[in-house]
């Protein structure tokens, strides 16, 4: 037993020319459709303009995840680093890749930590006055 039924016929909307119409809704997609036929549609009818921008607009991509401060993963790529991951002093934990500070950004001022050192190891010396003959 063979049936002649054939797919659908799609094509591009006759109005926006940016999704398919379908027979049902007389070549249309369905926010031109609910445009055209607000009675069978929701109260509150998209303006067919926003629907062309909103296509025109290439879409965002997602913020890169930076990972956990717990130690597992390397922050910049997210490999799973465990035991053998670097510490850093800005106080993430990187791979082998990422642990130097120019190759993941790190925001720790080691010029600033090297100061302080250097000033705490090497006071100032202030010797005594010697009294004049």
């Amino acid at each position: 037993m063979q049936t002649n039924e054939q797919p659908p016929k799609t094509s591009l909307c006759s109005l926006c020319r940016a999704f398919f119409g379908s027979d049902k809704t007389n070549g249309l997609c369905s926010a031109c459709y609910k445009l055209q036929h607000p009675e069978t549609s929701a109260p509150t009818p998209v303006p067919r303009g926003q629907i062309v921008e909103e296509l025109k607009q290439p879409p965002q991509a997602p913020e890169p995840v930076k990972v956990n401060q717990t130690g597992t993963k390397c922050r910049e790529c997210g490999v799973r680093v465990g035991y053998l991951g670097y510490p850093c002093k800005c106080g993430y934990v990187y791979c082998g890749k990422h642990r130097y500070d120019d190759m993941h950004g790190c925001t720790f001022d080691y010029k600033g930590e090297a100061k302080e050192k250097i000033s705490k190891a090497n006071p100032a010396v202030v010797a005594e006055k010697l009294n004049k003959l």
